[in-house]
């Protein structure tokens, strides 16, 4: 079953489902909690447990990742190793959970499935994660992400400055694009506008043929010649280029 995440193809990986005892209880455990882990404790509340314990299939793509609790996107990552990061990830909290965050993430999972929530891994593969991911917090704005994550794409994107080896109008598209090596690449109007320090006329805001991989039209060689073309455009809001195929 196909997902969109603005209007990014995502999959289905599984439904989260909890390890559970004979009778149909989740198990749940807590940590042994030493003198020196008190401090800790105190100051990160998630750390003391109860946690749970649940899998996912082997599946070892790199990509984005988003879990989405009774339809809501609570929380969205990157990852090289899909099934390793969740499996020996917040899916298995090891016996110190002191050392990683990912115990909060494993307790409030436990909540969800003490309230019997249906809790979804949706999953979209690309080897350029970063940016995809921080787009997507960005969007979203999932609770569960911590602050300084929602940060950092607008910190990244905020200025965006290289130098300029092509001339034309567009030229410094086709600069960006063309020393990028990535299946897709996420960039908003503003960014677009960064790139060519200059603001983008007011067709492109709409009208979505200003935006077509018509090699005839000045702006769309600028893209077409670094080997990328437009899959998909939010007028005003943001553009997906996709590199063509050989």
């Amino acid at each position: 079953m196909g997902y969109q995440l603005e209007r990014i193809p995502f999959e289905l990986i599984t439904t989260l489902e909890p390890l559970k005892n004979e009778q149909g209880r989740v198990i749940e455990y807590i940590p042994t909690i030493t003198e020196d882990k008190k401090i800790t404790k105190a100051v990160h509340p998630y750390r003391q447990g109860p946690y749970c314990t649940f899998t996912i299939p082997p599946n070892e793509r790199s990509g984005v990742y988003a879990l989405v609790i009774n339809d809501r996107i609570s929380y969205i990552a990157d990852t090289m190793n899909l099934s390793r990061d969740i499996n020996e990830g917040f899916g298995s909290i090891p016996k110190d959970a002191y050392l990683s965050d990912t115990h909060e993430i494993n307790a409030k999972l436990l909540q969800e499935f003490y309230q019997g929530a249906s809790v979804q891994l949706l999953f979209h593969e690309t080897y350029h994660t970063p940016l995809l991911t921080h787009f997507l917090q960005k969007r979203f704005k999932p609770s569960w992400n911590c602050p300084h994550e929602l940060d950092w794409y607008d910190n990244i994107h905020s200025n965006i400055s290289f130098p300029s080896h092509t001339t034309g109008k567009y030229g410094r598209i086709f600069d960006y694009l063309n020393r990028i090596d990535t299946a897709y690449e996420w960039l908003t109007f503003t960014e677009i506008e960064a790139i060519l320090q200059q603001p983008l006329p007011h067709s492109a805001y709409i009208l979505s043929s200003w935006w077509g991989n018509n090699v005839q039209h000045t702006q769309a060689k600028s893209w077409i010649r670094a080997h990328y073309r437009v899959k998909k455009c939010i007028l005003g809001r943001y553009v997906l280029f996709e590199k063509k195929s050989n």
